[in-house]
């Protein structure tokens, strides 16, 4: 066992001579394919909500030959909340774009510009038209909770590039949580050190508790003695109970914090950025400013090191609406959620090239294609 665990160390460290290394801490991927694999990370933007299929890269050009008629499926459909109205096309032209042809509506013209770089999946489907459930299922593939979340697998199978980052990093919505809040990037029955690390990039303080509040009584020779002191405390507590990962983890996430004292302010320092890049992102208008930040931050975690970055837009049901679920009106609130993207995914899908990273836009929930009855033509009721 002593030598397994040497070969790793020493492959980890690029000091092996094995064809598989290509550097300290960087193995190359292969997974038991017959071709080496390329993507080594992986960024996942979570419209919560959920985003317009309908509206956004599912053209239905039926939808505008029938707009205004009655809206009958031929039998009995499950609804959420609402009773059908009229068939209703979307608020949004659609053009093709790309090479590809591929359709895109006028919500999201940045990103139709990167059309012939994406892989459109339309035949995905949830098993709930519950907001809860149904973002489990997306970020775990099961609508109960207690699974582990894609970051967490991605962490638990393949580890971290970086030691001084996490390997899984979420950054949530200023404005709160998606439904099942933190949950949502649990470890589930994994030891605990793989669930997410949350980031708040536009917070003061971006990582709760990195570093001491303010004061006079802390030192850094006293938080050096301190931490020795809690380190031995916690290794005798563990050896009273074997088999317990809690503690390993909250060991192991203190340890990282030691480290991301050091790292984490100049992974989340943007002020180096040049004025172009900031514009692209999109840090020069108020509307776009958050969710660019967000993914300027994600760039830079995964340049590097960092395994998976979720990026979340929306959060959970309030009024007015603050995430993708439009069920008031379709055209205002779904049109306030694409402006704050501006050119922001376009950058970073830009910026972050095809082969080593793979790039995963994600909703929860199939929107319907009737309006509601108590406001024809503007609200979108879900299935």
């Amino acid at each position: 066992m002593g030598g397994i665990a040497l070969a790793q160390m020493l492959a980890a460290d690029g000091l092996l001579a094995d064809e598989n290394s290509i550097g300290p801490g960087k193995l190359v991927l292969n997974g038991g394919l017959h071709h080496k694999a390329r993507a080594r990370r992986v960024v996942q933007l979570f419209m919560s909500g959920a985003a317009s299929q309908v509206d956004t890269f599912d053209y239905k050009p039926e939808l505008i030959t029938r707009n205004g008629q009655k809206f009958d499926p031929g039998g009995k459909v499950e609804l959420f909340q609402s009773s059908p109205g009229a068939i209703m096309q979307s608020p949004w032209k659609w053009e093709r774009h790309g090479q590809c042809g591929k359709y895109v509506s006028s919500l999201l013209p940045h990103l139709a510009e990167c059309v012939d770089d994406i892989a459109f999946i339309h035949s995905m489907e949830s098993k709930s038209n519950v907001h809860g459930p149904a973002t489990f299922m997306q970020n775990t593939g099961f609508v109960l909770p207690g699974f582990p979340s894609m970051g967490a697998w991605v962490s638990y199978g393949l580890g971290s590039l970086n030691k001084n980052l996490p390997t899984f990093v979420v950054l949530p919505d200023s404005r709160g949580f998606a439904p099942n809040g933190p949950a949502n990037w649990s470890a589930g029955f994994l030891p605990a050190s793989h669930q997410g690390t949350m980031v708040r990039p536009g917070a003061k303080n971006p990582i709760y508790d990195l570093f001491p509040s303010d004061n006079r009584f802390i030192t850094k020779t006293s938080e050096v003695d301190g931490l020795a002191l809690l380190q031995h405390l916690n290794q005798e507590h563990q050896q009273t109970r074997p088999g317990d990962s809690r503690l390993e983890a909250r060991i192991a996430s203190y340890e990282l914090a030691a480290r991301l004292q050091l790292s984490a302010p100049e992974v989340l320092d943007i002020s180096k950025e040049s004025p172009a890049t900031r514009k692209l992102y999109g840090l020069d208008e108020k509307i776009t400013e958050d969710f660019g930040r967000n993914c300027l931050v994600a760039r830079r975690l995964l340049e590097r090191g960092v395994r998976f970055v979720q990026i979340w837009s929306g959060a959970d049901n309030g009024f007015p609406r603050r995430n993708w679920d439009s069920h008031e009106d379709i055209a205002k609130d779904h049109g306030d959620m694409g402006g704050e993207h501006g050119s922001t995914g376009r950058s970073l899908a830009e910026r972050l090239e095809i082969p080593r990273s793979a790039r995963r836009y994600h909703r929860h929930l199939d929107d319907g294609v009737r309006a509601h009855a108590m406001q024809p033509r503007q609200q979108r009721a879900r299935p």
